[in-house]
């Protein structure tokens, strides 16, 4: 993915992310803060979106955890594992979380498959987990 800065006529810079040459997305305030942006503020968050990397196995998952993350994933782990223990009734989604998660738990590190990756990008959205963040989400 690429980017284009542009800026109004009071230095308040945005963000067009483009792939193949189309606009996907235009960010014209920081999405943490809800700010307008300066040059250097843009710049750095459009660098930080294209250069996202896709954590490929088990253990890259887990470092490239931020803080916060690490009580989401928790919080989000007891409530897919109670809804299984329970009987609750669980749509698709939540049974490949808990398939996953259950993966997750027996294996020291493996490489995620493609449809693995899928469900963890899903699982990240749901929980609001940065590990795979959603920049087209709006």
């Amino acid at each position: 993915m690429d980017f284009e800065l542009f800026s109004d006529i009071d230095d308040n810079f945005s963000i067009s992310l483009m792939e193949n040459g189309e606009q996907i997305k235009i960010i014209e305030k920081h999405p943490t803060t809800g700010l307008l942006m300066n040059r250097e503020v843009a710049l750095s968050l459009a660098e930080e979106l294209c250069n996202v990397k896709v954590p490929k196995n088990k253990i890259e998952f887990f470092q490239f955890m931020q803080e916060v993350d690490y009580e989401k994933f928790a919080v989000a782990k007891g409530s897919i594992t109670s809804m299984m223990v329970n009987g609750a009734e669980v749509n698709e989604d939540t049974l490949a979380f808990y398939a996953l998660l259950l993966k997750m738990d027996m294996l020291p590190d493996f490489t995620f498959t493609e449809r693995e990756l899928e469900t963890l990008t899903k699982f990240c959205k749901v929980f609001n987990l940065s590990v795979i963040p959603d920049h087209l989400e709006e």
